[in-house]
Parts: C-alpha cells; sequence; structure tokens
C-alpha cells in the first residue's frame, strides 16, 4: 500500500491490569502505538453492515476496515481509537502473508 493511501491516525491501545493491593484488579486501556492507517466503512452490499438487537431496540452496527503497516504484537484483545470512536478488532489478516501490511475487520463499541 502507497503512503499516501494512509492518511489516518489511529491509536492502538491494549487492555492493562491494574492491582487494586488487595488480589483483585480492574482492567484500563493503555497505548500502544498511534499509527497511520486506511479507514474506510464498509457499505451495505458489504454483508458486515448489520443491525443488533439489544433489549427490545434495533441499532445500527458500522464496521470498519483498517488498513495499516504490518505489526507483530497485534491482537484481537486490542482495540483502536479513530476519531473518538472506539474500534473493537474482530479479525486481523496478513495481506498476502508477506509481513508488509494488515487488514483489520473492526466494529465500532467495545
Amino acid at each position: 500500500m502507497k503512503a499516501g493511501l494512509m492518511r489516518h491516525r489511529v491509536t492502538i491501545q491494549q487492555p492493562t491490569l491494574l492491582s487494586d493491593g488487595m488480589g483483585g484488579g480492574t482492567y484500563t486501556w493503555s497505548n500502544v502505538a498511534t499509527v497511520w492507517a486506511n479507514v474506510t466503512t464498509t457499505n451495505p452490499a458489504n454483508s458486515l453492515n448489520i443491525e443488533e438487537q439489544t433489549s427490545d431496540q434495533f441499532r445500527s452496527v458500522q464496521y470498519y476496515i483498517v488498513v495499516m503497516r504490518y505489526r507483530g504484537n497485534l491482537q484481537t484483545n486490542m482495540r483502536l481509537i479513530y476519531r473518538g470512536r472506539v474500534l473493537q478488532i474482530l479479525s486481523i489478516v496478513d495481506i498476502n502473508e508477506r509481513q508488509w501490511e494488515l487488514r483489520l475487520y473492526c466494529r465500532e463499541g467495545g
């Protein structure tokens, strides 16, 4: 992918356990890196745009495809922050298995 197509800044975050000093703890999010990426939403013909039913209400769920340079430490338990939106990483694909760029399938929220 050409660098000019990666025009969006996204922050990669990972869950971090904060100890409460009593043997327990709570999870919080900590920044791993801020990188350049190409972020696009999927269109209705893509079958990823769906509506979810929650508590007798339907809400539209937006899905994104994020393409970025390869990062070996990226996992699906991480998330992205893009323009104030939280994107849950659903799947990570190493395009052509060349360790050059990644395609992330994400869902807003989470």
